[in-house]
């Protein structure tokens, strides 16, 4: 299983709402994690869930406390989120597709507790 996680934010905050006219947001990604086979658990408990998910939390908001934080940068800290994406390889595959592939889950930095 990979994880993807990103800071996004507008180039231009308060820019055009247009599709059309608003620039792409930038993207700067921020933690990678990689859970091998051995560790990963389809259908996982709570407690599997969080076992898998705790460093990769962990990393991102010590982060997100010294890069984005609200008391460091509040600007940055209203307008951005995190993207994240989530892929599954099978073991077994002989050609690299994931078997699942979930990407756009997005959390505004400002919704986020702790």
């Amino acid at each position: 299983m990979r994880t993807e996680v990103a800071l996004t934010y507008p180039l231009i905050p308060g820019g055009p709402t247009d599709p059309h006219l608003r620039l792409p947001d930038v993207r700067v990604p921020i933690a990678l994690q990689l859970v091998p086979d051995s560790a990963f658990t389809f259908y996982p408990s709570a407690d599997q869930a969080w076992t898998m998910a705790k460093d990769l939390a962990g990393n991102v908001t010590t982060w997100l406390a010294s890069n984005v934080g609200a008391t460091v940068r509040p600007d940055l800290y209203k307008n951005a989120g995190l993207d994240i994406a989530v892929t599954v390889f099978s073991a077994a595959s002989e050609i690299s597709l994931p078997m699942i592939y979930i990407d756009g889950l997005y959390v505004a930095c400002d919704a986020l507790v702790g």
